[in-house]
């Protein structure tokens, strides 16, 4: 069933802690404003995207959403009845690497007092290494894409530290592990990187990037798949004009978002390729 006029627009965001929660009030404050019609954000930290058996998209509990793009292709594969659709908007962070691309990259992070002793990827043989969960495509997945591309596994790595659960993310946590010399070297996003040291600025000279992999889709916005085609449309708009508007535009620019553009299926296809690339390998971790 179609909800032809909804009263009242509903929101959930699986990417907090990781990135800051200011983003996803910032749209749905600008949505309730544009759209006129209040606008309600839950926010979960237990997981990436929603579980199965807690879709709140199945349950009308949400009109939108915003989630990681693994756990959004898992919804369309594994659910053939899916639930969600892409809302075709993909937010630009800021990365001189991006351009005006919905992408975003893994900064493999080190110490800088240990600038002397790694100068590229392959300098971290034998060493440890942290990584946020098994299905973080910035934290695992690109991670094994690299290794294999170097004709290596993840034998490659002295010891391997997950630092969140299999479904929770924990870059934040990696950070931290790579500051405090647990490891010696970290895979994070660079979204999550830049937010973490406009916070803790104090940081910026003890941490370095070695290197960054990618790039790879930026986190899908999805659309509740039987929400109206009228609200639909008019949300996409909204969404596309944001950055036009001098207020709000002000808004993304302290967000570190440099736009918001249109986007396709055809984005996640860069996620596909690189899974497709590492089928049957896996990161073995001590979990810390």
């Amino acid at each position: 069933m179609t909800d032809v006029n909804p009263k009242t627009l509903k929101a959930v965001t699986y990417l907090v802690p990781d990135l800051p929660v200011e983003i996803f009030e910032t749209f749905m404050e600008y949505l309730e404003e544009t759209l006129k019609m209040p606008s309600y954000l839950i926010y979960e930290s237990r997981w990436r995207s929603p579980p199965i058996d807690r879709n709140l998209f199945a349950t009308g509990e949400a009109d939108i959403g915003f989630m990681n793009s693994t756990g959004f292709l898992r919804l369309l594969e594994e659910e053939k009845d899916s639930n969600v659709e892409l809302c075709p908007v993909g937010v630009v962070h800021e990365n001189p690497m991006v351009g005006d691309r919905a992408v975003y990259f893994s900064d493999v992070i080190m110490r800088s007092d240990n600038g002397h002793e790694y100068k590229e990827f392959h300098d971290l043989k034998g060493h440890k290494f942290a990584y946020s969960e098994p299905n973080s495509m910035s934290g695992a997945y690109i991670i094994l894409d690299e290794l294999k591309n170097q004709k290596t596994n993840s034998s490659f790595f002295a010891d391997i530290f997950q630092s969140g659960g299999d479904k929770k993310s924990s870059h934040l946590k990696s950070i931290q592990m790579v500051l405090k010399k647990q490891v010696d070297a970290a895979a994070i996003d660079s979204r999550v990187l830049k937010y973490f040291l406009l916070k803790n600025p104090h940081y910026e000279k003890e941490l370095t990037v070695l290197t960054s992999l990618g790039p790879m889709p930026t986190y899908p916005i999805v659309f509740r798949k039987n929400l109206s085609a009228e609200m639909k449309t008019n949300i996409v708009k909204a969404l596309i004009s944001m950055p036009k508007n001098p207020k709000w535009a002000s808004r993304l620019r302290e967000l570190c978002i440099s736009n918001l553009m249109s986007t396709t299926m055809e984005l996640y296809y860069l996620e596909k390729e690189i899974r497709d690339n590492i089928k049957g390998l896996t990161l073995k971790p001590a979990y810390y």
